[in-house]
């Protein structure tokens, strides 16, 4: 297989992805539980697939291989109506028209549970064309049923050149187990041998899990998903991003994190390695009293860099201290419990420059409402009693010099106030700002530390304060 000129190979889930099939899922379980009832095998029948063989088994071998034929006749006929009933009323995706005219020049395969010519049905009764795709891979038999990684390998050795990618987009667990089953073949050296692929240029294989809940969500990121989406729109930001010619610092604020500080080192690491070219990772430990700094030494590499205060001294000195030992010459900062994540990065990339600032705003209200209604009045009590007119929701870009440029004493608050300082003091110093927007996520773990009382004040006397340096810097005081 020759390596030059490599394409990634996107692969999607059909059912949940792609289309909506609508099957009677759960009718059609009870009636192979009925079934086999009847025959004296109790069975949940979850997943209804891979405990079907298991069940067969043991009719097999208590009473015939004749009987356990007859069983599996009468599911598959059950399995294979539904299917066929979905194929005339399934529904496509939004975004699939869209998607697949965007990745027009990769090569996109199809690999399905369900049969494949319930999943050709239902592409050409909407206008898709099924010769569009490299190839489409149904259910044939118990190897071709996810999780598993045999029909995956199959597809990338068929492809002319060795992608040097390969994406899985999907929504269930299993597609995420196949994606890591097929990494963890493709780390042997003989099986990327029989690919005729060199170490170095083994293919990526990159899990992509779509999610619209949180148990969904927690459940994908347990199977191995390497990445989030909400649609296939994410799922493409992810697909078509390049790898940006710019080195980037990313600062992760943590504070009593220890169950989400680990899953955000790992995939800022993951994000670093696909889409830039150099990268390090600022963990800031802000006097965490849980497992916390446990948790980043289980991460450790050489792209981590880890500074702990012994005592919680706020975001605004974690932020401070966290630009201050980063290297790297652009520097952005996420929150260590994964509400923004690393993916949420790819729209600033292409806007960075020396002298622009990149900030997002969040696309809909934040998730959790209370979290959205401190931070609605706190950014009213920027403007009104801090003075601090540049607004943001989320996270900013921006390059060394500017910071080297900023006067540290107009800079001085402890909490997350001194990000509104930083904004206000880049926009003093002639900044251009862009803007961007992003969604963020529900909290996997742990508390909000945005409401407590103590720390409301706190604000508020920050906020105080920092009108105060500006004033006295505007009259040419000692702290301009």
């Amino acid at each position: 297989m020759r390596e030059e000129r490599r394409r990634d190979l996107v692969i999607f889930d059909f059912d949940g992805v792609l289309a909506d099939l609508r099957l009677r899922t759960e009718s059609t379980r009870r009636a192979v539980r009925e079934l086999f009832a009847s025959a004296g095998v109790d069975r949940p029948f979850r997943p209804l697939l891979r405990q079907l063989d298991e069940a067969l088994a043991v009719v097999a071998e208590r009473d015939s291989a004749e009987r356990a034929d007859e069983l599996r006749r009468a599911v598959w006929a059950m399995i294979d109506a539904d299917e066929e009933r979905a194929a005339r009323v399934a529904a496509l995706r939004p975004g699939v028209h869209e998607a697949l005219e965007a990745l027009e020049e990769r090569p996109v395969a199809i690999f399905s549970n369900n049969r494949r010519d319930v999943v050709e049905a239902v592409l050409g009764r909407h206008g898709v064309d099924p010769s569009r795709f490299v190839a489409i891979v149904g259910r044939d038999g118990a190897a071709s049923i996810k999780p598993g990684a045999d029909p995956i390998l199959a597809l990338i050795a068929a492809q002319e050149v060795l992608p040097e990618r390969v994406y899985l987009v999907g929504d269930h667990v299993y597609d995420m187990q196949s994606a890591c089953a097929v990494a963890t073949h493709l780390s042997a050296s003989e099986a990327s041998a029989r690919l005729g692929a060199s170490a170095t240029a083994t293919p990526t294989v990159i899990g992509i899990g779509l999610h619209t809940e949180q148990a969904r969500r927690l459940s994908l990121e347990e199977a191995g998903a390497s990445f989030l989406a909400r649609d296939l729109d994410e799922a493409l930001q992810l697909i078509c991003a390049p790898r940006f010619p710019l080195g980037l610092s990313i600062v992760l604020l943590a504070y009593n994190e220890e169950a989400a500080i680990g899953p955000a080192i790992e995939e800022a690491r993951r994000f670093g390695r696909l889409f830039l070219e150099s990268y390090e990772i600022v963990v800031v430990d802000d006097g965490s009293n849980d497992g916390t700094a446990e948790a980043i030494a289980a991460a450790s590499g050489p792209d981590l860099v880890v500074l702990r205060h012994a005592a919680n001294m706020g975001m605004g000195c974690s932020m401070r201290d966290g630009y201050a030992a980063a290297s790297q010459p652009y520097r952005a900062h996420l929150p260590g419990d994964r509400q923004v994540r690393p993916p949420s990065l790819l729209p600033f990339l292409p806007l960075c420059r020396p002298r622009v600032v990149v900030r997002s705003h969040y696309r809909q209200p934040h998730a959790d409402r209370l979290r959205e209604l401190y931070s609605w009045a706190f950014r009213r009590l920027m403007a009104l009693v801090g003075g601090l007119h540049v607004d943001f929701a989320g996270t900013y870009v921006f390059h060394l010099d500017l910071w080297r440029a900023v006067n540290p004493k107009r800079t001085g608050a402890s909490t997350f106030v001194y990000s509104y300082e930083l904004l206000e003091e880049f926009r003093r110093l002639g900044a251009r700002f862009r803007a961007v927007t992003i969604t963020p996520l529900l909290r996997e773990a742990g508390v909000s530390k945005v409401d407590s009382t103590t720390r409301i004040v706190r604000v508020l006397r920050e906020l105080a304060q920092s009108r105060i340096r500006r004033l006295r810097g505007a009259l040419g005081g000692a702290d301009g």
